[in-house]
């Protein structure tokens, strides 16, 4: 069957709608395990590095440490770490659109590797910060490119799953060197950390590079033996009629790359409305998340810990380090119970449980704590306040720290996916990065409980927008979840109330007949 052959591929189009909308053919088993088996090591390896900061500073501050640092310095490190992100962020977001999914989070990869080289061989600071820095400039990069890469590779009714099983991984990463932390000298913990870096480069080599991608860069022949390797033996038609609907959908795109007036057709096309309310609507929801505490928490777990502990019963309360390790395990099993659920559980019930449960938690363990500092109150010992971090931890874990991922590859159209994707990574990790170099005089000013306050009432703000605004992903495909940003409404609340596979097979086959016709 010639592809290009407009007669021959309409009828094609409409196969691919309907084929999703109903979700009745599947991609093949075998290749979608080699995806989430291949990211798996990835999401470890992108955890310990994440988790790394919080069990290493602490051992640099004791004062028997062979590399000893001060806690102004401990600021810079953290902060450096993170504010690297940005520009990983940025670059990785651009790479990836012009040099492929794949091989941009196998060079990130790489890069993350170096970085960890240099925090096993420091002897001073400034090559101690060198190395963090490299290495969260990297994370980032990592962290762009493969998220794209799971969303664009995955079948759309596994696409959460997928998504998610890398960060549940990503979660036992953190919670592997929090324990190596805990246990083991530094260096040594550095050195495993650093091994894993160089492993999980191996794994990419068993995946393909995404067709989206590929057909988008006209490299039909790479793409059509990526779609057959992903639908797998024996499912020929279903490779082809893939093929031609991705051809389609870039078929107007590229005739006006080609028109004299491609460059500023193009930037007034990133300006409609279509690209910019999911590209604002994940924005949002991203960056308020900062706010709501979970990355402050990944970054300075026990400095967090150890607050609660002299705020309550320090004698009968739990060692903070052991405590880490408590959370990191609890981490793991929201991201699992979530990932568990993602499959038959649409994206909005998950936020809206893990909002409220986050908003509870945090307020309520904010009052308790002024409790015991302000009144002198006891409640005998850390059972309570140990209860609601868990359940603080737990509910983050369970929706809004997947969801922030998944649905940014999920949502953003697929011309700038990876610009858009790498965009809002950018200024969350500048957000994050000021708001964790400026932690302890955050601490110093609101103390651990007006923390807490501070993380609820953003979750509260972010739940009502969640609410409101995000729109429901769940057993969609990347097409059919950007004809829905087509609507002319902004909120979810809003939306119309028709079938979404009628809406979309209709709405998808009038925009490529009409391409073709043209």
């Amino acid at each position: 069957m010639e592809l290009r052959d407009s007669s021959a591929y309409k009828p094609t189009v409409e196969n691919v709608v309907e084929r999703e909308g109903n979700k009745t053919a599947r991609r093949d088993f075998r290749s979608q395990v080699t995806v989430v088996s291949a990211c798996l090591l990835v999401g470890i390896s992108f955890g310990m590095s994440l988790g790394h900061s919080a069990v290493l500073l602490p051992r640099l501050q004791a004062a028997n440490s062979s590399l000893y640092v001060d806690e102004d310095t401990t600021s810079w490190i953290i902060s450096l770490n993170a504010g690297a992100g940005p520009l990983g962020c940025l670059i990785g977001g651009t790479m990836i659109d012009h040099w492929g999914r794949r091989k941009i989070c196998f060079l990130a990869n790489i890069g993350l590797f170096l970085g960890g080289l240099l925090v096993c061989l420091a002897q001073r600071v400034p090559m101690l910060m060198s190395g963090k820095t490299i290495e969260g400039f990297f994370r980032s990069m990592v962290a762009t490119s493969l998220t794209v890469l799971a969303d664009e590779l995955a079948d759309p009714k596994f696409r959460g799953f997928t998504v998610c099983i890398v960060i549940t991984f990503g979660s036992i990463g953190v919670m592997a060197i929090t324990s190596l932390g805990t246990l083991w000298p530094w260096r040594r913990a550095a050195w495993v950390t650093t091994t894993v870096f160089l492993l999980s480069v191996l794994p990419l080599v068993l995946v393909s590079e995404s067709p989206s991608w590929l057909a988008r860069k006209g490299r039909l022949e790479e793409a059509a033996r990526s779609l057959k390797w992903l639908w797998g033996p024996g499912r020929e038609m279903e490779a082809e009629e893939d093929l031609a609907f991705l051809i389609s959908r870039n078929n107007s795109t590229h005739r006006q790359s080609r028109s004299h007036q491609g460059f500023l057709k193009s930037c007034r096309e990133f300006f409609t409305s279509r690209i910019l309310k999911p590209f604002f609507i994940l924005h949002f929801f991203n960056t308020i998340q900062i706010f709501c505490g979970f990355g402050i928490f990944t970054f300075y777990a026990v400095d967090i810990l150890l607050k609660i502990r002299e705020a309550g019963d320090k004698e009968n309360s739990m060692d903070e380090n052991f405590s880490a390790v408590i959370m990191s395990f609890v981490r793991i099993v929201g991201n699992a119970t979530a990932t568990l659920l993602m499959i038959r559980v649409g994206r909005r019930p998950l936020a809206l449980i893990s909002g409220v449960g986050i908003t509870m938690s945090a307020l309520t363990l904010g009052v308790v704590l002024i409790l015991q500092s302000i009144q002198n109150i006891s409640f005998g010992s850390d059972w309570l306040t140990l209860t609601l971090t868990v359940l603080f931890i737990w509910f983050h874990s369970f929706g809004f720290n997947q969801l922030t991922i998944l649905m940014i590859g999920e949502t953003q159209a697929a011309h700038v996916r990876g610009f858009a994707c790498g965009y809002i990574y950018t200024i969350n990790d500048i957000v994050l990065g000021g708001t964790l170099k400026f932690y302890h005089s955050l601490l110093r000013n609101l103390q651990i409980h007006g923390l807490f306050l501070m993380f609820g009432i953003s979750c509260l703000i972010c739940t009502i927008f969640v609410y409101f605004f995000l729109p429901e992903t769940q057993g969609r495909t990347l097409e059919q979840i950007e004809d829905y940003f087509r609507q002319p409404n902004v909120m979810w609340v809003t939306r119309k109330k028709s079938t979404q596979s009628e809406r979309t097979c209709e709405q998808s086959t009038t925009e490529v007949t009409t391409a073709l016709d043209k």
